[in-house]
């Protein structure tokens, strides 16, 4: 939002409302998408050198949970207080600077509710819906699944560490006499 700050006087509030487009914010991610426009509701004031944005942003947003990627829509309302110096400028430029207050806002780890189960890592069946099945076909406790394999390389990389160890300890003491 572009505001003309030349015709606001000295102690004097501007009452504004705006529409920011998302997209054009770049705000959406792939797990974030905006339902709604961005909606600004607030003032502009002017004290002595300074100016002050105060008010809400609020929409609507589709979250993809964390766990089990269900998209859930959400809410959203947050507060808005910037300060910026006055230098006999006639334009104030806001979208930066509201574009890094949503970012800030968005959350590090999204879950669709506290207890979610997530999916299955052999066959993606969401554990909050029903239970998995693939492990009980399989007849056995692992299933070749993608953490399985990721357990037997970590487990062979620990190995080959542990041989490497035994080899360095082992070459220390064969040439200590030239160390010291």
């Amino acid at each position: 939002m572009r505001i003309d700050i030349t015709r606001l006087k000295e102690d004097e509030s501007l009452a504004l409302e705006h529409d920011y487009d998302p997209k054009a914010l770049n705000l959406e991610l792939y797990d974030l998408h905006y339902l709604a426009l961005l909606k600004f509701k607030g003032t502009l004031e002017k004290i002595k050198n300074a100016l002050f944005l105060k008010g809400t942003l609020a929409s609507k947003l589709e979250i993809l949970c964390n766990r089990c990627l269900k998209p859930v829509p959400q809410n959203v309302t947050e507060k808005v207080d910037l300060y910026y110096p006055f230098t006999n400028q006639e334009y104030l430029e806001t979208m930066d600077d509201v574009r890094e207050v949503m970012i800030l806002s968005y959350p590090v780890k999204f879950l669709c509710h506290e207890n979610c189960k997530g999916l299955c890592y052999r066959c993606g069946a969401s554990l909050n819906e029903d239970s998995c099945q693939c492990g009980k076909q399989a007849g056995a406790a692992t299933g070749g699944g993608a953490f399985d394999r990721l357990k037997d390389w970590y487990s062979k990389r620990k190995k080959k560490r542990i041989l490497n160890r035994e080899q360095e300890k082992s070459w220390l003491i064969q040439n200590a006499d030239i160390l010291i």
